[in-house]
């Protein structure tokens, strides 16, 4: 987040990667690879120099090749809360090398 550099992020997504992004417990909606791309992009953007903090962190395995990844994302700007969620996320291990399949985004919410 401090450079606004999403490349990295990118370099695990896979190719079918998918999510779903809900903004209210009523809502969720879904994009695919190109739309969390271009998202993150944006929401880098506008957030060079914020921090990004991980909390609550759990993983949980699904078998030799996938696991569950649980955790809560706080971004903050100039020591605020700027925005949280909690995320999870599916990893699968192909060829050698671990992907980022699938992720859940609810945004605003927190663990603790």
């Amino acid at each position: 987040m401090s450079s606004g550099d999403t490349t990295g992020v990118q370099r695990h997504l896979g190719a079918g990667y998918h999510g779903w992004f809900a903004p209210t417990s009523c809502e969720a909606v879904p994009y695919d690879r190109d739309g969390a791309v271009e998202g993150m992009d944006a929401s880098v953007g506008r957030l060079i120099g914020a921090e990004l903090h991980v909390r609550h962190r759990m993983v949980s395995r699904r078998g030799e090749d996938e696991v569950g990844v649980f955790y809560e994302r706080e971004i903050r700007q100039g020591g605020a809360v700027h925005s949280s969620a909690v995320i999870l996320e599916c990893w699968r291990l192909t060829e050698g090398r671990w992907w980022l399949e699938r992720e859940i985004t609810e945004h605003g919410a927190s663990v603790g």
